[in-house]
């Protein structure tokens, strides 16, 4: 098993004191990056503020440190109490929240040694110290020796990257992607059953072929006896031909409530299956998937899973899924049934935020691990 990097987040920032700097690591940020390192990294929090404390949120802990103010640090206080609580943490790669604090960075540099990746990340709100006159200029000198010590910088925007590289203060020290990075959200329910016809609550969706090994008589099966409970329930297949196609169409004939609640589509290009997966509630597969990237444009969607085994990735987005036995109908219409029950459209759309939120952050996650892999 690959050891757990111990992953801890220093912010001096005190936001209740009515400062105008806002941390970058607010507890949902910091629970966002800890499922976006899939499992690599527990994830802990030492935070400068009035009083001392320790709590948990979301699985990340929060320590608390007194330094005997409740001001904002200058950029030149070293915050030794900060330095301290950070080496007594021991870990393997240190994030800072705020460039403007680039004497804690050098404090860390010197009490960390120089094995621990340090990365300083940027809150929204800040920019470049003023370079005007002889006093600007060794300012900035200095605060360009304290970020010497970090490997590497994390900006929350492109236009704050440029500004701050025009500004010189970086010299060997490497960027890495935005925090979080965006990507296009896919289309809202209501959108894609406009655009397919598609109706149920819940609607179940199957994708696969019509073979053996993608098991469609067994995702029937198990349907119809989930719809049973579930009056309001469809299921929508979109299957690649194969030999249990006729079969398939012959079994729904043959059943009222499934000819009454399943509708068979025609196999779906991208774009189609993208609405398909949209529209839905339940991704239903009949087969083992360990292809986490199959399954997160449907988490983006907000689709909870039922497989007869939840790829390792996911868990961090949508809990422990809804697993049962491969082949066994009885098994299948059980875990459909604890999805389900497991709040409804609520789950759907917590599965949908926070979807979007690890997908976002992953960029810079994966970056984050390359940093903590070249120093090992």
């Amino acid at each position: 098993m690959p050891h757990l990097l111990r992953l801890l987040v220093v912010t001096p920032a005190t936001p209740r004191t009515g400062a105008t700097h806002e941390p970058a690591w607010n507890p949902a940020r910091l629970a966002s990056l800890r499922a976006a390192l899939r499992g690599r990294a527990d994830v802990e929090l030492a935070q400068r503020a009035s009083a001392d404390a320790v709590d948990e949120h979301d699985g990340v802990i929060r320590r608390v440190v007194v330094d005997g103010t409740t001001r904002v640090p200058a950029w030149h206080d070293g915050l030794p109490r900060l330095v301290q609580a950070a080496k007594k943490a021991a870990p393997d790669v240190v994030l800072v929240d705020g460039l403007e604090f680039p004497a804690l960075v050098a404090g860390l540099r010197d009490a960390l040694g120089p094995r621990v990746p340090i990365v300083v990340t940027a809150p929204a709100d800040t920019s470049p110290p003023p370079a005007e006159g002889w006093m600007g200029g060794v300012t900035r000198a200095r605060w360009r020796t304290g970020l010497a010590h970090a490997d590497a910088v994390a900006f929350a925007s492109d236009a704050q990257r440029a500004a701050w590289l025009a500004a010189g203060l970086f010299r060997g020290v490497r960027t890495l992607p935005s925090m979080p990075g965006d990507a296009a959200p896919p289309p809202t329910r209501e959108e894609a059953r406009a655009r397919t016809g598609l109706t149920g609550l819940p609607l179940v969706l199957w994708l696969g072929a019509y073979t053996a090994d993608d098991d469609p008589l067994t995702a029937l099966a198990a349907f119809e006896t989930f719809r049973l409970a579930h009056p309001d329930a469809r299921l929508a297949m979109a299957g690649w031909p194969g030999p249990l196609e006729d079969e398939v169409r012959a079994t729904v004939h043959r059943s009222l409530v499934l000819q009454l609640s399943v509708r068979i589509l025609p196999p779906a290009p991208a774009e189609a299956q993208r609405d398909y997966i949209s529209a839905s509630h339940i991704r239903l597969s009949t087969r083992r998937m360990d292809d986490t990237a199959e399954w997160r444009e449907g988490m983006a969607a907000g689709l909870l899973p039922v497989a007869p085994a939840i790829p390792l990735g996911l868990p961090a987005i949508v809990g422990a899924g809804a697993g049962w036995t491969a082949g066994d109908a009885r098994d299948c219409a059980l875990a459909l049934a604890r999805a389900w029950a497991n709040g409804g459209e609520a789950a759907c759309e917590a599965v949908r935020a926070q979807a979007a939120r690890v997908d976002g952050w992953a960029p810079f996650a994966e970056a984050l691990l390359r940093v903590v892999d070249e120093r090992s």
